[in-house]
């Protein structure tokens, strides 16, 4: 007889358990709500960080330090210069090529040949370097024009042991001069909107766009300027709790704010699309409606667009 009591008290407890974690989520508070952002609307132009520095000197001065905000330079700076005094040339038994990096004026510069073929008989392939990816932390690998698009160097400058070296993965492949930098590169290591423009997902940066802003910038994360530099600029009142004129992470759940960052800083050696989908669909999927709570799926598109924002609207 006890033991069945014990047993229909068990039965009972799980029962008020039960109820008590209904309960429980039904008093739960419902998801916080994120603003909607103005400026991630159609049409809302890009400005470029300096536009940020006259009301956020401090920011503007610590971050274009930073890693992130020397991601690209151009590789005719000084501090790339300085890192060739005379040529260095590594040899590739496995692949029978000889690549050499030298300075010629004030341009670098690297080429490839076949290392037991005399020069006289075989023409090496040379191109001047343009852009350095990478904020030197861990080094600079270095990307070249080949007929309006953008390539990977074979050498790469490293720092931890300050010298030379196979740029990854080289070592390995047969692939010279002919690896080509991406839209998925782009995204990440540059500041891709004003690289880009309506050029196409491989272009050269415009010189315009060069002398403004290479490196990853705030837009990157906060969205297109133009319209918070403008209200700003004309001192408009702002209604609400929070500025709704540029996307500020702090203002959104954590969840979404947190989402930001990991477009770049989760990934491993590769990124595999899904089946119908590319790097701009979620920059696209934005414009097309408003998502005000906090999203799942697909919808955390919406927050992504940070990062993401190619297209040539």
């Amino acid at each position: 007889m006890s033991a069945w009591r014990f047993r229909v008290r068990r039965g009972d407890a799980f029962v008020l358990s039960c109820c008590v974690v209904g309960i429980s989520a039904l008093a739960m508070p419902s998801p916080a709500r994120a603003p909607t952002f103005r400026n991630t609307a159609p049409g809302v132009s890009y400005t470029g960080s300096k536009e940020c520095a006259p009301c956020h000197r401090q920011i503007y001065e610590t971050y274009i330090q930073s890693p992130m905000g020397r991601s690209m330079s151009l590789a005719t700076d000084a501090s790339h210069l300085e890192q060739i005094r005379e040529p260095f040339t590594t040899l590739s038994p496995l692949l029978n090529r000889a690549y050499t990096v030298f300075r010629s004026g004030s341009a670098l510069y690297q080429s490839e040949q076949e290392s037991h073929t005399p020069a006289a008989s075989f023409a090496a392939s040379e191109y001047k370097l343009e852009y350095a990816i990478g904020s030197g932390l861990h080094g600079h690998t270095y990307l070249v024009n080949r007929g309006g698009g953008l390539f990977q160097a074979p050498l790469s400058f490293y720092a931890s042991s300050q010298r030379w070296d196979f740029s990854p993965g080289y070592e390995f492949a047969e692939s010279g001069f002919t690896r080509p930098i991406t839209r998925a590169c782009l995204t990440c290591h540059t500041n891709a909107k004003l690289l880009l423009g309506s050029k196409g997902t491989e272009a050269v940066p415009s010189r315009a766009a060069a002398n403004q802003e290479l490196a990853v910038g705030c837009e990157n994360c906060h969205g297109p300027g133009q319209l918070h530099v403008s209200e700003r600029r004309q001192r408009m009142r702002v209604s609400t709790a929070i500025d709704t004129s540029i996307v500020n992470p702090a203002k959104v759940p954590a969840r979404l704010s947190e989402d930001i960052c990991m477009n770049c800083h989760q990934g491993k050696d590769a990124r595999v699309l899904q089946p119908g989908r590319d790097f701009g669909r979620c920059a696209r999927k934005l414009l097309s409606r408003q998502v005000s709570d906090v999203p799942s799926g697909d919808e955390l598109c919406a927050f992504r667009f940070a990062a993401l924002e190619l297209w040539n609207g």
